[in-house]
């Protein structure tokens, strides 16, 4: 007589139980490791956004300090510069605040 010939069906059934929950902790163990390496990867990315969008901003605080530097070529009036020196003070404090927030990120 086989095996499964000696056992009552009640046994059976809850055999067949047993495996599926079994089964679908497996399957939920997964998931959730899964998800939990994909919150870390988020954040990664998050944080390279942030510093891609810092750079961005740095960059346009160069560009607008070069500009600056071509307005007072083209009219080296007193007026002029004195404008432009606000404008090139300000857009010099931006951008060493900037790159003062990349080496507070890290950098993988």
């Amino acid at each position: 007589m086989s095996l499964l010939a000696r056992l009552k069906i009640i046994t059976k059934i809850l055999a067949v139980i047993m495996l599926l929950a079994a089964v679908a902790a497996g399957t939920s163990w997964l998931g959730i490791h899964a998800m939990s390496a994909m919150n870390d990867d988020a954040e990664t990315m998050a944080s390279a956004a942030k510093r891609a969008l810092e750079a961005a901003r740095a960059n346009t605080s160069l560009i607008t300090l070069n500009s600056a530097e071509f307005q007072v070529a083209l009219d080296p009036r007193p007026e002029n510069r004195s404008a432009v020196r606000k404008l090139v003070d300000e857009q010099t404090k931006l951008l060493n605040e900037r790159v003062e927030d990349f080496g507070k990120t890290r950098d993988d």
